[in-house]
């Protein structure tokens, strides 16, 4: 992991956050990379736990899987909230990126219980932003603007 790192960074650039999985082996090499100034996020975050040895081995970002959690009937809600907690106690720099969404209110879930950023395919942001009352302002605003301002529209 540590070399594969190195090349990333050699090869595409020095501030990418190298992705390491939460595991024995990933631990280890967070620890390492951080103490190198290499920006690191830790994935495959399933429990506090994980989490937690994250925080401690100085991971820049910690990357819960929010819909894998669900499926494995684990409240990710609650991981998220006390790993916020936690990292606010310990004053750490560390953020959460909450990851692995299957719909737009696991993404609102996830701010509320701390998450800082989250990471989401293009299908849900375009779920999130097509709602009928959004087309109903636009058309509204346009509406407006025409009647006020004749010929001189915005095409939006």
């Amino acid at each position: 992991m540590i070399d594969d790192a190195h090349m990333i960074l050699e090869k595409i650039d020095d501030q990418v956050y190298i992705k390491i999985p939460t595991n024995m082996q990933g631990l280890a090499a967070i620890k390492q990379l951080e103490s190198e100034g290499i920006h690191v996020t830790a994935t495959a975050i399933y429990s506090e736990f994980q989490g937690y040895l994250a925080i401690a081995a100085g991971a820049d970002y910690l990357a819960p899987y929010y819909n894998r959690m669900v499926n494995m009937n684990v409240d990710s809600d609650l991981v998220i909230k006390h790993l916020a907690a936690q990292i606010q106690r310990d004053q750490s720099n560390t953020k959460i990126l909450a990851a692995s969404f299957h719909t737009v209110q696991q993404i609102n879930s996830s701010f509320i219980m701390g998450a800082q950023a989250v990471t989401m395919g293009p299908e849900l942001l375009e779920t999130a932003l097509s709602s009928p009352a959004i087309s109903a302002a636009v058309a509204g605003f346009k509406t407006d603007w025409e009647q006020l301002y004749e010929a001189n529209t915005l095409d939006v």
